[in-house]
């Protein structure tokens, strides 16, 4: 039987404050960008309770790699 369930254990979640700490932001930020439909991908566990994926923000930051100030940001 094949199921779709998460194994938690080995997806590394981590909830907004790790994730604002991690990219020396703020939590208010990663609301906005949440809201604006911007920044990492997220699951919303309830309400008000979201967590990251560390492989789901490293890819986001591979994508905000730049070289030179010429550059556009996607």
């Amino acid at each position: 039987m094949k199921t779709n369930c998460i194994n938690l254990k080995s997806r590394n979640l981590a909830n907004e404050k790790q994730i604002a700490s991690a990219l020396g932001l703020s939590v208010k930020t990663l609301q906005n960008w949440r809201w604006a439909g911007g920044g990492p991908k997220y699951f919303r566990i309830s309400g008000r309770s979201v967590r990251y994926l560390w492989a789901e923000v490293e890819a986001w930051l591979e994508g905000k790699v730049v070289a030179n100030t010429s550059e556009v940001l996607s």
